[in-house]
């Protein structure tokens, strides 16, 4: 088993690497980790992210997506001013040039060594995130995102993995077996199998009070997907125990910022690490190929950041 930490080669991480060109290494080596599972928003920059370090990528995404997938371009500009505004969100005017996006960032994340990819399986318009009354189904995400990756497939590496993601949002929730086997089945890249987030899987039960009826949620889903466990390659591992503040702050806000829906957003994934000698449960009970250490990016290389890993490390220390 890999244990990994994950990190995006953004702007502000590269601005603290320059600053401090061994940091990277020295905090892998202090916690006895085995490299990175990273997101390419820059250029590959070879000298502060080494291909060593570079295990696995969690490809681009956005939440908020079908619709521009399925040119509803009427729908995209009630809450986009524009053509421009759509263009600049995406990235694109229309999905065949979507496509050459994903494709560019799986050229990239392969090339820079990636033994997977990640890709999260979810949609959620911005006002959906804060009213919780969502347009599209989970079937309706999971048959929308085989379209989507049987455009890009054929760009993967036939021995590299695909791991899909759950969130808490429509898609792939892991509550429904046949729907989480309908994904791979029916996917044209051949080793495929799943990451499964803790903390989002969490996130699905808002009446989880502990961190221990938390583990016990996971593992009772877990148990529930039958010989599918055998798919799941991967755990970002964290817990999020946000029921409270997902029962209360249900309301309706029409158009939110960026802002609101980060803050928000951030609120309901809360990314902290476990503390119960009884996650190693979830390890036991999956027998992941790659663990990722994943905590929230703004406490990045900082005390607290640091003090989330060796927390999490060890309470797992007799699977290292």
């Amino acid at each position: 088993m890999l244990e990994l930490i994950n990190l995006a080669n953004d702007r502000e991480t590269e601005k603290l690497l320059q600053a401090a060109p061994h940091l990277l290494t020295k905090i892998l080596a202090t916690h006895k980790l085995d490299g990175l599972e990273i997101i390419f928003c820059e250029p590959w920059n070879q000298a502060l992210f080494p291909k060593e370090q570079i295990q696995g990528a969690h490809l681009i995404f956005w939440n908020d997506w079908i619709d521009f997938w399925q040119e509803n371009t009427p729908e995209l500009l009630t809450r986009h001013k524009n053509i421009q505004a759509i263009k600049n969100y995406y990235g694109a005017t229309k999905p065949t040039e979507w496509i050459e996006i994903f494709k560019n960032n799986i050229r990239l994340s392969c090339s820079a060594g990636a033994k997977y990819l990640v890709f999260h399986v979810s949609q959620a318009r911005s006002e959906e995130t804060f009213n919780w009354n969502f347009h599209y189904s989970d079937e309706e995400v999971i048959d929308a995102t085989i379209e989507l990756v049987n455009e890009f497939s054929s760009e993967i590496p036939p021995d590299t993995f695909l791991l899909f993601e759950n969130l808490w949002w429509p898609g792939l929730t892991l509550q429904d077996s046949k729907l989480a086997e309908k994904l791979l089945t029916h996917t044209n890249h051949r080793k495929t199998g799943f990451m499964v987030d803790t903390g989002h899987l969490m996130n699905c039960n808002p009446h989880l009070q502990t961190e221990d009826e938390g583990i016990d949620f996971i593992l009772e889903t877990l148990g529930q997907l039958g010989s599918l466990k055998e798919k799941i390659y991967g755990l970002h591992l964290h817990q999020s125990l946000s029921g409270t503040y997902q029962k209360r702050s249900i309301k309706q806000v029409k158009n939110p910022s960026f802002s609101e829906i980060f803050s928000h957003v951030s609120q309901i994934d809360q990314h902290r690490p476990f503390t119960s000698f009884r996650a190693q449960e979830i390890i036991e009970k999956v027998e992941p190929q790659f663990l990722v250490h994943e905590f929230s990016p703004s406490t990045l290389f900082s005390k607290e950041w640091n003090d989330k890993i060796k927390l999490q490390k060890n309470i797992l220390k007799k699977h290292e």
